[in-house]
């Protein structure tokens, strides 16, 4: 962890948790105003999960309103919802309202508390619902997982200056709060993604996906797993795919996933490279991702989604797959920290080319860096470690005074 970050000092680090010296957890109200289990819904819900576990009395305010998967997500993972809200960015003036009111009614009964927020919807209603000397014992943490919720701008950064705390997982997004926003680095915790690395681990399923896809068992493979939007570079990846093939006739790219673009994908890949040597498998269960990444010989990611810590990338990490990683954000954090694979130009199709070839050629530089990958993941993407950095930043939130009606 970065440890020039408040909640990694040696003072920090050697401070029990409220668990571990028998106080009594702060409660937390938890909002994700969202309808989808998707993008920062799984980090989000899972850390609710592992706060209750961990003994916080938690409740969630979720999109009431719009049909979607996130509430049956919440009900399998255990977690009380707080009723009667939208928690929605298609909701009606009157129901932010409403929303604001039974917030603030449920949070006069929970002094001193943590309020968790995801989104900008959500946290507009926190800020809101704590506004009043009455609530001043409630704390307001931000967690950040889009780049462009803290793009520089008056607005935003007024926004991020209603928190009490700010949590991050991209040592970049911290310096940008604390450079450009003017935050207190007090009040900015890097907290690192967290993956489940005996779920994702080296197996011998690998095949397994291979045949289902008719990928011959000795192809070359390389394997990227993401939704299919322009931001994501595939149609790049595509391109340098086909450069590639020069120097590795057999290897096979699989694109795993789905998305409005596939078809313009799909014309993209049969104009630039030789028919059947892109895969589009189409979108991958939960249940089989650990055999997709096994399946790889390497595995990209260009650019994050709508989770900053790129989930997908610390899955094939934990996987010992070797990647090629755009060089930015939790992707440049990763190859700082471990020499786990090729960091490259997502914009050049030249760059990730010869990175690609570089680890299909060199068999023993692929499994040293799905080595370095897979220890990077155990050493600090755990949701043990995520839960006990979290605890550690509300601990310290609290005890520090709130920020809301002044300046820090």
């Amino acid at each position: 962890m970065d440890r020039n970050s408040p909640i990694c000092s040696d003072e920090a680090t050697r401070r029990p948790t409220s668990v571990e010296a028998n106080l009594s957890p702060a409660p937390v109200t938890m909002l994700y105003s969202y309808r989808f289990w998707t993008g920062a819904a799984e980090p989000a819900l899972t850390l609710a999960r592992d706060l209750a576990s961990a003994g916080h009395e938690v409740e969630l305010a979720l999109d009431g309103r719009r049909p979607g998967n996130i509430r049956e997500r919440a009900e399998r993972l255990g977690l009380a919802r707080i009723e009667g809200m939208s928690c929605s960015t298609h909701a009606l003036p009157w129901q932010s309202l409403w929303d604001v009111l039974i917030l603030r009614r449920r949070l006069l009964d929970r002094e001193p508390s943590i309020v968790h927020s995801h989104m900008t919807h959500d946290h507009w209603l926190a800020v809101a619902a704590l506004r009043g000397r009455k609530m001043a014992g409630h704390r307001l943490i931000r967690s950040i997982h889009l780049a462009r919720s803290i793009e520089d701008s008056a607005w935003r950064r007024r926004l991020m200056r209603t928190c009490d705390g700010l949590i991050v997982g991209v040592q970049a997004h911290r310096e940008i709060l604390v450079r450009h926003h003017g935050i207190d680095p007090a009040r900015v915790a890097l907290v690192h993604g967290a993956v489940d690395g005996a779920r994702f681990s080296p197996g011998a399923d690998g095949p397994e996906f291979r045949r289902r896809h008719q990928v011959p068992i000795d192809a070359p493979l390389v394997l990227m797993l993401a939704r299919f939007q322009p931001h994501r570079q595939h149609r790049t990846l595509i391109e340098a795919f086909s450069r590639v093939r020069h120097a590795f006739p057999t290897a096979l790219l699989a694109l795993a996933g789905r998305g409005e673009h596939e078809a313009e994908l799909r014309a993209a890949a049969s104009r630039l490279v030789e028919p059947n040597s892109v895969r589009f498998v189409g979108y991958v269960p939960s249940d089989q991702l650990p055999s997709a990444y096994r399946a790889a010989d390497v595995a990209v990611w260009l650019a994050p989604g709508s989770d900053a810590t790129c989930r997908g990338m610390l899955e094939a990490l934990a996987c010992e797959r070797p990647m090629v990683l755009g060089h930015d954000g939790a992707m440049a954090d990763a190859l700082a920290a471990a020499e786990c694979g090729i960091g490259v130009d997502w914009r050049s199709p030249e760059s990730i080319a010869t990175a690609i070839a570089a680890l299909l050629g060199d068999p023993a530089r692929r499994r040293a860096c799905g080595r370095a990958g897979r220890e990077l993941v155990l050493s600090r993407h755990t949701a043990e470690a995520r839960l006990e950095a979290v605890e550690r930043f509300y601990e310290r939130v609290l005890e520090l005074p709130t920020t809301r009606g002044g300046r820090r």
